[in-house]
């Protein structure tokens, strides 16, 4: 009796503190459990007063779950005192909720089997995108590795293409060089004696099968070991440059102009008479004459003894023509040098 007094305060001060918030749930719970109490002491009509305050609560409440449990309880009260009528319709009001009850339960089970079927699907979904964006990603990955591949080899092979034109190019430049060191002379740049003879004996060749004169033009410098001798060889060299610049001036694009060795130099002149191989040789002559040597920083003359010969039905090759004009050009040495000299036969 003690405990049930102890609750029945607790309950009391319960139902005060849930008026005062208010929270009405709890004030109907809290008369359920005064009426248990009450039907404990078999106090069954003070339990029916608190158990109606409850369903009064309840109905406003219209909460399934807490009518469902006054009804039953009701049921057994009105049960106990007699009243099987009102037992009886409270019981079926009760099977009327509970089934409610169990409905919305049922329901709150679907809803949660759905939403875990809906939650599985989307994690599935989700698993299957994230495979997806790996086999994606390593795509990507495998696109730019095989770009990057590509970038490298087109590079290697541009690299590779440069490496060899360079390549291509000295070794075309390195073949242009030697091969101007094998035909001209490398102090002077005009032909050496194997290119200018060369050149000179086929082009004789062809003009003398059309019957075309073929003209050479020998000459020699003087006193020319004396440049050497009093100024020393630097001298002799800037001699011989300053010698074939100017000669070269009275050159044709068709002549051969030729060091034929030392301070002896060759005009092959082809579709030449032995008149215009004079006039020209005395330009040369004439000019060499003139070269001013201040610049050099020594004052003195430079002269040359040139020997001029023409072709002739006889002459198979240049060599004859060749050694005319060097007999011609002796013979103007012999005379006093600086002089042009025409072959003749006497």
């Amino acid at each position: 009796m003690k405990d049930f007094g102890s609750a029945r305060e607790k309950i009391g001060e319960a139902i005060k503190l849930s008026i005062a918030i208010p929270y009405l749930l709890d004030v109907a719970g809290a008369y359920i459990l005064l009426s248990e109490i009450e039907r404990a002491e078999n106090n069954n009509k003070l339990a029916l007063s608190n158990i109606n305050r409850a369903l009064d609560i309840a109905v406003t409440l219209k909460d399934e779950g807490v009518l469902a449990v006054i009804y039953k309880s009701l049921s057994e009260l009105n049960e106990k005192l007699g009243t099987t009528d009102n037992a009886l319709s409270y019981l079926k009001l009760y099977q009327q909720h509970h089934e409610k009850i169990l409905g919305e339960t049922q329901s709150k089970i679907i809803a949660f089997e759905t939403t875990k079927l809906d939650y599985l699907e989307k994690e599935r979904q989700i698993r299957y995108l994230n495979k997806d964006r790996e086999l994606y990603t390593a795509k990507a990955e495998l696109t730019e590795s095989q770009r990057n591949n590509e970038r490298m080899m087109f590079l290697l092979i541009c690299g590779s293409l440069v490496v060899l034109t360079l390549f291509a190019i000295n070794m075309t430049l390195q073949k242009r060089k030697y091969m101007r060191l094998a035909q001209f002379d490398a102090l002077t740049g005009i032909f050496n004696r194997g290119t200018g003879q060369n050149l000179a004996e086929n082009r004789y060749i062809k003009d003398s099968m059309s019957g075309i004169d073929f003209s050479v033009v020998l000459f020699d410098l003087d006193r020319f070991k004396s440049v050497n001798d009093n100024y020393g060889h630097a001298m002799g060299d800037w001699v011989l440059k300053k010698v074939c610049e100017v000669v070269s001036k009275e050159c044709r694009s068709s002549d051969i102009f030729t060091r034929f060795g030392g301070e002896e130099f060759v005009l092959f002149m082809p579709n030449t008479s032995e008149s215009v191989a004079r006039e020209i040789a005395a330009k040369c002559k004439s000019r060499i004459l003139a070269i001013d040597t201040r610049y050099s920083g020594h004052e003195f003359t430079i002269s040359a003894s040139f020997g001029v010969a023409t072709s002739t039905e006889k002459d198979l090759s240049l060599d004859p023509i060749l050694q005319r004009a060097d007999i011609a050009m002796y013979q103007s040495k012999e005379q006093g040098r600086e002089r042009v000299s025409v072959y003749t036969p006497e």
